[in-house]
């Protein structure tokens, strides 16, 4: 899966304990952090992307959740 402006995807942790659907996606400075929950558990991401300001980097955020929700 190639996302425009995304770099690399690291996994930061997991817990197995929430149990809704949903993926939440925050830029925190130059890093985007992301939690994808499912039933099976949580996956804590950070996402390290080649924008190069604050409007390459929110559209950025706008690809990696519109690709993660189809």
């Amino acid at each position: 899966l190639a996302i425009p402006f995304v770099e690399e995807v690291g996994v930061r942790g997991s817990s197995q304990l929430f149990d809704r659907n949903e993926f939440v996606c925050k830029q925190f400075g130059e890093i985007i952090k992301a939690r994808y929950s499912t039933r099976g558990g949580t996956l804590y991401m950070e996402i390290r992307t080649t924008a190069r300001n604050p409007y390459e980097l929110e559209k950025a955020v706008e690809e990696v959740v519109s690709s993660l929700k189809q």
